[in-house]
């Protein structure tokens, strides 16, 4: 063999490993991609129960309850235990808005701003939370979360108060 074709074959080979590696790339990214899906499907199950065991938990159950009853007789203590639950509640929307833009979950954001209002923003004690605190948030999340309240206000979902009794 002469040099140009121990040369051509060099470069053969040579393109041969870019290729396969460029497979292998390819593989590790696609693997990385299912297993950071799972770690945020994981985080957001991690939330949802978190929250879920805060309404079942006694002294809060009861909270949640004068919330609904009698709001204007909560403690200083019951308020910050409300405006830590409804932040929660907020946070478990913004998490779940950021996996569905990054494709992680289908669109259902609507579906899940209205399970915001039915676990307590569609009470009366959660739409004031919500009136005196949205300014703190931003852009197309406070009005996802108007548009789910004026839904619930004009009965186009029924907001499950009795869940909490």
């Amino acid at each position: 063999m002469n040099r140009e074709a121990v040369s051509d074959w060099i470069q053969i080979l040579a393109t041969i490993g870019v290729i396969a590696g460029l497979i292998m790339v390819a593989f590790e990214l696609r693997q990385n991609t299912v297993l950071a899906r799972a770690e945020m499907n994981s985080q957001m199950l991690f939330h949802q129960q978190s929250l879920s065991a805060s309404l079942r938990n006694q002294e809060f159950a009861i909270v949640f309850n004068k919330s609904l009853e009698r709001p204007d007789a909560l403690s200083g203590y019951e308020t910050i235990m409300m405006d830590g639950y409804y932040r929660d509640l907020i946070g478990t929307l913004i998490r779940e808005r950021q996996m569905i833009s990054r494709g992680i979950f289908a669109d259902d954001s609507m579906l899940i701003a209205r399970l915001v209002v039915s676990n307590g923003l569609g009470t009366a004690y959660g739409q004031e939370w919500w009136s005196q605190n949205k300014a703190g948030y931003r852009g197309s999340l406070v009005l996802q979360i108007d548009e789910a309240l004026e839904q619930a206000r004009n009965g186009l979902f029924r907001v499950n108060y009795e869940r909490s009794r």
